[in-house]
């Protein structure tokens, strides 16, 4: 069986209110995170922390807080990249004697190398994702040249990167089906596309990382328009900003085409909804209209192929279990 990436919770909600201040400074800041934390009015955190393999990831929503790495702490030697990814709240890091201000969905690169801060005066939430620096130094290009530069929101891999990282600890299936280290290797080549890959480390990050993720943003794309009665590879694409040869390639390697792809979540879509009581007056017939199936004799053939049962014996099943 698969393991899960190992997570640690953290609220300041939990926390006894004369307390919080020296918890958050001597425990978060200096044991755990080995940066000075000083809580500002109004102050308050909750954050999900994962350890992948080689991998750190922070997962927080917070406001009031200013943290700093001084050259005090530094001495500690870590030698950590650390990509800052704010999703909501202005944000201001500093790195040395640079500091930047990140807007919504923005990001940079830091290390531990050198002083650092960041501070957060109203509420917001972010992402930081930290790797030994020497897993990445021979991949990328000029990585010092790169520290401290905004990574634009519309940046297509940093979108990438932040759907995929956005899976950690919020899909079971998916976090039980997936190994930790395959899921590391796919942040790594992710940061890296992001950064500046060399031209080996592109052409890897082409076949894993950047596959793996553009996969995954596929496939919720057509779940979230399975639907519509235009759903198309065409239409995907222009979404995906990807052309329909591209996304042909990705669902071959996974194993899948697109029709299959759209069946399949077609299919799981109406489970779920004759299953449901919130849909037991609507009729079989408008449910498999409404999800592109034109004729019910497919539909009920296709149903039955797959969770081998007729759709009517899927719904007294489920209403049966219902009134139990």
């Amino acid at each position: 069986m698969t393991e899960k990436a190992t997570s640690f919770r953290f609220s300041t909600a939990d926390l006894i209110e004369r307390e919080r201040a020296s918890i958050l400074r001597e425990v978060l800041g200096r044991t755990m995170f080995q940066f000075d934390l000083e809580p500002l009015p109004e102050c308050s955190l909750d954050m999900a922390i994962y350890s992948l393999p080689g991998i750190g990831i922070l997962r927080s929503s917070y406001t009031g807080m200013r943290t700093i790495r001084t050259r005090d702490l530094i001495a500690d030697g870590q030698d950590k990249i650390v990509l800052l990814i704010n999703v909501s709240g202005p944000l201001v890091a500093s790195f040395g004697s640079q500091d930047v201000i990140l807007e919504n969905n923005e990001a940079s690169l830091t290390s531990t190398i050198e002083p650092a801060g960041i501070t957060r005066r109203k509420h917001g939430s972010g992402i930081s994702i930290s790797i030994p620096h020497s897993a990445v130094a021979d991949l990328v290009k000029d990585f010092d040249g790169r520290v401290m530069r905004i990574i634009e929101r519309d940046d297509p891999a940093l979108k990438l990167l932040r759907n995929y990282v956005g899976l950690i600890g919020s899909s079971a299936e998916w976090n039980a089906l997936v190994p930790q280290d395959v899921i590391a290797d796919n942040i790594r080549d992710l940061i890296i596309s992001l950064i500046g890959p060399t031209r080996d480390a592109a052409a890897l990050a082409e076949i894993r990382g950047l596959a793996a993720a553009r996969l995954y943003a596929i496939q919720k794309d057509v779940i979230r328009h399975v639907a519509d009665p235009n759903l198309s590879i065409e239409a995907v694409a222009t979404r995906q900003q990807i052309s329909p040869q591209k996304i042909n390639w990705l669902l071959d390697s996974d194993g899948t085409t697109f029709p299959d792809l759209v069946l399949k979540h077609r299919l799981l879509r109406a489970y779920r909804r004759l299953t449901h009581s919130r849909y037991s007056s609507r009729v079989i017939t408008a449910i498999a209209s409404e999800l592109g199936f034109d004729r019910l004799s497919y539909f009920n053939r296709v149903f039955r192929l797959r969770f081998g049962e007729a759709p009517s014996d899927i719904r007294q099943a489920a209403q049966e279990k219902n009134k139990d």
